[in-house]
């Protein structure tokens, strides 16, 4: 009807009625603001850290819930049409009140077999129940005061289970986690009494004047909690990530100490290394050992599998064992030996290398386990392939003797300057790895022309030149 009257009457009676309307929807607009504000925040965070599925079923159970709430208390104040409304409270109550044991079982650590079949007997009984008021007010079959009623009562039976399943778990978790479960309960706890309360006072959120009942205020504080303890893991994450970084600088500083220094020198030989791991913690290794008796030099370096703080782990008992079996016996086959069998039995423990031993007179041993050859002034020396350290209790080991001359450079690298790989997926590769050798002339350079190639693994270069070798004995 239209409306007549002076034009300030008009307005006034306009502005009252925008108030009533206010007045009837902001109680649920702030509940869905805060479920589904701190929904997507938690559907936030699971994408972020997938391991702690606790973020996704709390974050199915509050946006499902907002989505309820949002479709019970606005539509009658809008134009939504009532049908399309009940059709959605149905299917979002569903499937937020199917997540929310998940949720609290997840937060509190007790994923049980009894509680998840538990909670598919009372969302199958919810199921029903709606399917059930779905066809009542669609009007399959005519809706009768019996029917009505039954659906009333199952509607409350429903929400009874569910909150006493809540807290049969809030119960469970007290028992098995102790003190340290009061907080990640805490929301659970409060929408079982929220459920609780609805049965006893089921005043709807969208009554006149915003009345709402008492389930409204435990309500209000579930998102809230939730969001609380999302924050405090938060900030324990990031304390516990800050320690992990300490702890991994730490490792780093330790495996520096094991290597030799950059610029060496012996009688006869000058030796440079460059080592740059792609993490902070390598797994590529290398020892040189001077043998003080008969001036022969052992080289050894090799790469063990993985990356990370497990990978420096397998290099420190690698060193060591190194240093103990030079003291024992410098041969390079006896070495190599000695460092199968400290691998053999840990696992996935394996590794590659070389083992180098350098007389005097330039007179050279190399034993490989199946590690990429030296470069002798810039050609591969041609080796037969090996096992790896830590694959065959008596493995075979290549071996080959050559001669060092006054002017040769002798290269050992790890695979992770031929495996750079640049920004298109191109390889390096051996043909490069050749080309560089001729034209690099310093260790520290072709590790660093790798490593701008486009570093994927742990690059390692030792770089042997003999300044001066005695001359072998004569008759």
């Amino acid at each position: 009807m239209p409306l007549l009257g002076p034009p300030e009457l008009l307005d006034l009676f306009l502005r009252s009625d925008q108030g009533q309307i206010w007045e009837t929807l902001w109680p649920g607009c702030l509940l869905t603001a805060l479920f589904g504000g701190v929904g997507i925040i938690s559907l936030f965070l699971f994408f972020f850290s997938r391991s702690q599925r606790e973020y996704l079923r709390a974050g199915i159970s509050l946006t499902g819930n907002a989505a309820l709430i949002a479709f019970d208390a606005i539509p009658p104040a809008t134009n939504i049409p009532v049908r399309l409304g009940e059709a959605a409270i149905s299917i979002t109550g569903w499937i937020g009140y199917f997540a929310l044991p998940l949720a609290a079982m997840y937060l509190l650590g007790v994923v049980r077999p009894f509680w998840r079949r538990t909670n598919y007997v009372v969302i199958a009984a919810m199921l029903l129940r709606n399917l059930e008021w779905l066809c009542l007010r669609f009007g399959l079959p005519p809706p009768t005061f019996a029917l009505g009623n039954a659906n009333r009562i199952c509607f409350f039976t429903t929400l009874f289970a569910e909150a006493a399943l809540l807290l049969a778990i809030a119960v469970d978790g007290l028992r098995t986690v102790g003190r340290k479960a009061w907080l990640p309960l805490t929301p659970g706890l409060l929408c079982a009494c929220g459920l609780l309360a609805a049965v006893i006072d089921p005043v709807p959120i969208g009554a006149a004047g915003g009345a709402v009942g008492i389930y409204y205020y435990f309500y209000v504080s579930v998102p809230l909690a939730v969001l609380v303890i999302f924050l405090m893991r938060f900030a324990e994450q990031q304390r516990e990530n800050a320690r992990l970084v300490d702890d991994m600088h730490q490792a780093q500083e330790v495996q520096q100490v094991m290597l030799t220094e950059a610029h060496t020198r012996f009688p006869g030989f000058e030796i440079e290394s460059e080592y740059r791991p792609a993490r902070e913690v390598g797994g590529d290794f290398f020892q040189i050992v001077p043998h003080q008796s008969d001036g022969s030099l052992l080289i050894v370096a090799g790469d063990v599998t993985g990356k990370g703080l497990k990978a420096g782990m397998l290099v420190a008992l690698l060193v060591g064992a190194i240093r103990t079996a030079a003291r024992f016996n410098p041969d390079p086959l006896a070495v190599l030996r000695e460092l199968n069998q400290r691998l053999l039995g840990r696992s996935d423990a394996q590794a590659t290398c070389l083992a180098l031993r350098i007389g005097a007179d330039g007179s050279a041993t190399l034993a490989s386990a199946g590690h990429l050859p030296p470069y002798l002034n810039g050609e591969p020396l041609a080796m037969d392939g090996a096992f790896p350290l830590g694959v065959v209790e008596a493995a075979e080991f290549s071996l080959m003797h050559f001669q060092l001359n006054n002017g040769d450079k002798l290269v050992l690298i790890s695979d992770g300057i031929a495996e750079a790989t640049d920004a298109n997926g191109n390889l390096y590769g051996f043909e490069r790895v050749r080309q560089l050798l001729r034209t690099a002339t310093t260790a520290t350079g072709i590790a660093a022309e790798a490593q701008r190639f486009g570093q994927e693994d742990d690059i390692s270069v030792i770089a042997v030149t003999c300044t001066g070798v005695l001359e072998p004995a004569t008759d």
